[in-house]
């Protein structure tokens, strides 16, 4: 009986230090046992984004190549609005937006008049997964007559995912996200298989972060109808990422992403015709400010 009311003491007090030491242990993790990446977004917490997107876009029609540039630079607003049900519900607003058309028909700027100072709302996990977007699909603007673009590819998969488990210098995670781009008369589909890994530590802009390489490789599939003819989209893409998360605060500070896509527009009525395009499309998107 002695015995076993020693071994019993011992067990207590070896649990009893255990917890003492887990509980010094940061909620972030540390470097060398394994950085853990997650969310932490407060009530009433207000996070300032940056974007500038620029698109090179190729195509060869009957043998002669044309020619699109689109430049686009945005600022926005993320507003947390509480954490309910696991995931964070946020609201977001454009603040400011321009945008830079270049095509054989000379230079255009969308008017984006109906998009300043618009939002809508969606919801984010700890990891980084978004949905239950309300009102993204209003968020549109017209490139020229009759003809409509959304934002909602932009925000989409707006959050890199994190790896859901410590990680150390080295570790490779993957994520799958689908990105839908959807008008009136097209709709394509992007699926990406993304595999990341927890490069180092940086300062960025006074923020502690991890540095994270992405390598994405994606499938493209859709469908259009313009001018009578049904159209089909058949592509793949191959991009990389580089972003840094403060640990610490649990917030997205920055990503630098190139994105290379190579599709076949098929024209499949009321005359076939294929048309090779190739897509560059370069990206940053940055926090200016978090109160």
């Amino acid at each position: 009986m002695k015995h076993r009311v020693f071994f019993l003491v011992v067990a207590l007090w070896s649990t009893a230090l255990f917890w003492m030491c887990a509980a010094k242990r940061p909620v972030w993790g540390d470097i060398e046992r394994g950085l853990i990446l997650q969310y932490q977004l407060k009530e009433n917490q207000n996070l300032v984004y940056q974007r500038q997107t620029s698109v090179d876009q190729s195509m060869e029609v009957m043998g002669q190549e044309m020619k699109f540039t689109f430049e686009m630079g945005q600022v926005f607003n993320v507003n947390c609005m509480g954490y309910e049900n696991g995931r964070y519900q946020l609201d977001v607003r454009v603040d400011s937006i321009q945008a830079v058309i270049n095509s054989i028909q000379g230079m255009m700027k969308p008017d984006m008049g109906s998009i300043l100072g618009a939002h809508f709302t969606m919801s984010l996990s700890p990891l980084g997964k978004e949905k239950d977007f309300k009102g993204l699909e209003k968020m549109i603007y017209l490139v020229g007559p009759g003809d409509e673009r959304n934002l909602d590819a932009d925000f989409q998969t707006l959050f890199p995912d994190a790896a859901g488990k410590p990680i150390k210098r080295g570790d490779t995670w993957t994520s799958l996200d689908t990105l839908t781009i959807a008008s009136a008369n097209s709709e394509m589909i992007f699926y990406f298989t993304t595999a990341s890994t927890f490069i180092g530590l940086e300062t960025i802009a006074g923020h502690e972060c991890a540095k994270i390489e992405s390598k994405s490789i994606g499938k493209l599939t859709g469908t259009a109808q313009q001018n009578m003819a049904d159209i089909e989209f058949d592509g793949e893409s191959q991009g990389t990422e580089v972003w840094y998360f403060d640990y610490k605060k649990g917030v997205f500070v920055k990503a630098v992403s190139d994105l290379v896509t190579d599709a076949d527009i098929n024209v499949v009525s009321p005359q076939e015709m294929t048309i090779p395009m190739t897509m560059h499309t370069k990206g940053e998107l940055k926090l200016k400010s978090a109160s």
